[in-house]
């Protein structure tokens, strides 16, 4: 059997807003999840802001890595040995994977303009900030 007692469900950063989207699945599907207390910590439920400076710094960073043989064969070779196996050019990827996509208020898209469309899809409530 299982136990009676009510979860206290606690989501720091984006475990806050992954807690918070499967609550919501658990309640659309019907699915009892009894949780007593959800307590969100540091999430960024209405999108991360990151300044377009650093978006497009880092843009630049990852082209100049990208053509570098020295510093590709020093991220390649060496930082995986500290990363459990991660390359440096699959890291500089993970700006460019749907989820941070979604999550930043404003991105550098590839052509150097600014693309919300993601955010402001995933997130139509986003428009009613204070």
């Amino acid at each position: 059997m299982g136990s009676t007692t009510p979860n206290v469900v606690l989501g720091q950063s984006m475990g806050g807003v992954i807690a918070r989207y499967a609550l919501k699945d658990m309640e659309n599907k019907g699915l009892p999840h009894d949780p007593r207390t959800y307590i969100s910590h540091d999430a960024p439920h209405l999108g991360a802001n990151v300044p377009l400076g650093y978006q497009f710094a880092a843009r630049h960073g990852r082209s100049q890595y990208v053509h570098s043989p020295f510093q590709l064969l020093g991220g390649e070779v060496i930082v995986p040995l500290c990363t459990d196996g991660v390359a440096v050019s699959d890291l500089l990827k993970l700006v460019y994977k749907p989820p941070a996509k979604h999550m930043l208020v404003q991105r550098v898209g590839p052509n150097h303009a600014t693309d919300n469309t993601p955010h402001t899809q995933s997130q139509p409530d986003s428009s009613n900030r204070t």
